[in-house]
């Protein structure tokens, strides 16, 4: 009889790879965070951040001064917070959005 404790877990020596046994999903809990500021501390601070993006340590003073992140590095944070069980808004990035194309509408019979 094989007791299931945890699943990806090690039991006898065997690797059991239990998240889609008999309906048995792991879900994943994650935590958002709202500001510049708690993104940077959650990182480890201004210089684990620097180190992340390729950035210098002012940079990162910066971004917590103008509450907003560059562009270029929204893959790589949101990357290493999601290794961390952690989520920020895409907010904190200011994104150029797609321009809304209106079409013009064509009547029947003209």
């Amino acid at each position: 009889m094989i007791r299931v404790i945890h699943s990806n877990s090690y039991y006898l020596g065997y690797n059991l790879d239990l998240s889609n046994f008999m309906g048995y999903e792991q879900k994943m809990v994650s935590v958002t965070i709202n500001s510049v500021e708690d993104v940077i501390n959650a990182l480890n601070g201004p210089a684990a951040v620097a180190e992340i993006t390729s950035s210098k340590g002012n940079a990162v003073y910066n971004w917590r001064a103008a509450n907003k992140f560059p562009t270029d590095t929204y893959l790589l944070i949101q990357s290493e917070l999601r290794a961390r069980g952690l989520v920020a808004p895409d907010y904190l990035w200011p994104m150029r959005q797609p321009a809304v194309i209106k079409r013009k509408r064509i009547r029947a019979g003209t």
